[in-house]
């Protein structure tokens, strides 16, 4: 399996395990379901600009969604 593969099948299988996480009404507060769907959320487009550019820093690609998420949310 090729690695540009890979990161798409784990970028589809965490999107159901991000909303499950997100929106069940189990164990734990409110707070630690937004935490654990933010997480996900954040994983996922991780995942997905490797699957662009595999070639890429992890490292780099990281803080540059950590920033481009945080942009988003303060407009």
């Amino acid at each position: 399996m090729s690695y540009r593969v890979a990161l798409l099948v784990c970028a589809i299988a965490i999107l159901p395990i991000g909303y499950i996480a997100r929106f069940s009404q189990g164990f734990g507060a409110e707070w630690l379901h937004d935490l654990s769907g933010s997480l996900a959320y954040e994983i996922f487009w991780i995942l997905l600009v490797m699957v662009c550019f595999p070639k890429a820093s992890l490292t780099r690609v990281a803080i540059a969604v950590f920033f481009a998420s945080c942009a988003i949310e303060f407009l």
